[in-house]
């Protein structure tokens, strides 16, 4: 078991210091929350993380599907910021169908591809 000190504040912002114990391998976890235990506080970390994603997100004015993707890029110790780039390939993957039947669309993606024009190429396939 990992002890830090902490100091958590209270509602009125007093500030007071307290040894949290944490967990330092997974079996630990299991031995004292059992399997589902340590999945459900998994999940509602994860949880938390991706809300803050989204959130941050979309208060820079990104879209559904970039948020979307960032939240599923998601790993620890990685940035969260997905590249405009990255962003446009998955959604020409996603939407290969319809790149793929209107010669127009295509036309526009590959010369905005060709351009390294990320946002553009997010723009044409959302």
């Amino acid at each position: 078991m990992l002890e830090n000190e902490e100091f958590v504040k209270d509602a009125e912002g007093g500030q007071w210091e307290i040894t949290m114990r944490l967990c330092e391998t997974m079996e630990e976890a299991i031995d004292i929350y059992g399997e589902s235990g340590t999945l459900a506080l998994f999940n509602s970390g994860l949880k938390v993380k991706k809300q803050n994603i989204a959130r941050t997100m979309s208060k820079s004015g990104k879209s559904r599907e970039e948020v979307e993707i960032a939240m599923d890029d998601y790993r620890p110790g990685r940035s969260t910021r997905t590249s405009k780039k990255t962003i446009a390939g998955d959604l020409i993957k996603k939407n290969a169908d319809k790149f793929l039947e209107d010669a127009e669309l295509k036309a526009a993606v590959v010369d905005a591809f060709v351009q390294q024009d990320w946002s553009t190429v997010i723009t044409l396939m959302q």
